[in-house]
């Protein structure tokens, strides 16, 4: 299988939810855009320092890409998440985002 890296980068997830009317209990994950082409950015907060790990799973459950668990300082992230590698087809996929303890699912369209 193949081995993609995820960018760590600075955002402003309080912003964007703002701007977009959300609340952080509503959408504590936010995939962007989506449906995504070829690369999903995911923002979230990590609330107290640890761990971070993201799992996705085709509709049938198969789980199709685990990235590499991270340790992250409390914050707010973007991870870029490339999907146009082998083993990603078109469809609609389940993202799941552990850290510390917490988990969020959220659902993912890919369309080429």
């Amino acid at each position: 299988s193949s081995s993609v890296n995820l960018l760590l980068k600075a955002s402003n997830c309080t912003a964007l939810r703002t701007l977009n009317g959300m609340s952080e209990e509503e959408f504590p994950v936010i995939a962007y855009p989506n449906p995504a082409s070829s690369t999903v950015f995911l923002y979230f907060e990590v609330e107290e320092a640890g761990p971070v790990q993201f799992y996705m799973y085709n509709m049938t459950g198969e789980l199709v890409m685990v990235r590499e668990e991270r340790y992250e300082a409390s914050g707010q992230y973007t991870y870029e998440l490339p999907t146009d590698y082998s083993g990603i087809a078109d469809g609609i996929y389940l993202v799941r985002v552990v850290r510390n303890g917490r988990t969020d699912v959220i659902r993912l369209v890919i369309e080429r």
